[in-house]
């Protein structure tokens, strides 16, 4: 799955753009650097990342992959069209001082174990009709656990998620969680569940190991050390961790388009380099 096949566009930040159009035209430049895999959650924005999300699929159609979560916030139907609400939001976070990174951390770069919660079926059945709702779909490729372990779901909702998956409402089901707490898990506490998102770093070894069967998406690749420690151009980092994680997926986000065409064009050169070395 090498290239750009593995690149996921996460919109943990997507609402903090000034305006709705901003945000609509760095979703189109990852779509149109060949990006066909997209990450969101009811907690972004307080859903308005997925209503914005939900525009731009009005244009692709069924052309583009969703990974969506669940387990925390389930998310509101924003009652302010983003064309004004996200500018209020971003001069209200301007005056607070909010500092903006040049690429984004998501979900789950803390690396302590979530904290225990009991998630129900009405909770999980809320959340994923609310998200429907908001990016205007009818399925979503992925559906994970939000900072939160399979033990916290209740015997209804497990069997309602397995029932919406057998329905072909989701696709594969997966946890998002710190590297550390899926550590800690055997391959029962995992059953069924296909998918595991954690930060990059040195434990991505031993889980890929542990779970040789799993699919690994890996975000953060892009903390001040580097890879493992290793010391390297930004630039050079998420192609070092497409060479590590082949068969997985890489999510990432950044408010900056060039960054974003600069990510594209390392992961079309690692490729390049990758299909020049077989010949």
């Amino acid at each position: 799955m090498s290239g750009i096949g593995q690149l996921i566009f996460g919109t943990a930040g997507l609402s903090a753009l000034p305006t709705q159009g901003r945000a609509l035209r760095l979703l189109e430049e990852a779509y149109h650097g060949g990006i066909r895999h997209f990450d969101t959650a009811p907690l972004y924005g307080q859903g308005y990342a997925e209503w914005v999300l939900g525009r731009f699929l009005a244009r692709k159609g069924q052309e583009v992959r969703i990974t969506g979560k669940f387990g925390l916030a389930a998310g509101v139907s924003p009652t302010l069209d983003p064309r004004l609400a996200m500018p209020l939001n971003y001069i209200r976070k301007r005056f607070r001082g909010t500092q903006r990174g040049r690429t984004q951390a998501l979900s789950g770069a803390d690396t302590a174990t979530p904290a225990w919660r009991r998630i129900t079926r009405e909770q999980v059945e809320s959340s994923f009709n609310g998200s429907l709702k908001r990016l205007g779909c009818a399925r979503l490729a992925c559906y994970l656990i939000h900072e939160g372990l399979p033990s916290f779901l209740d015997d209804e909702a497990r069997t309602w998620l397995l029932r919406r998956q057998s329905a072909g409402a989701i696709g594969s089901l997966g946890v998002a969680a710190p590297a550390n707490a899926l550590l800690g898990l055997s391959a029962g506490d995992l059953e069924g569940f296909e998918v595991l998102q954690y930060e990059a770093g040195s434990i991505f070894e031993e889980l890929t190991l542990r779970y040789p069967e799993k699919r690994h998406f890996l975000h953060s690749c892009f903390s001040k050390r580097d890879a493992d420690g290793l010391k390297m151009p930004p630039s050079e980092v998420l192609p070092y961790w497409s060479r590590r994680n082949p068969e997985g997926k890489l999510l990432f986000f950044t408010r900056r388009p060039a960054v974003l065409r600069e990510n594209i064009a390392g992961i079309q050169t690692n490729q390049a380099s990758e299909g020049h070395a077989l010949h």
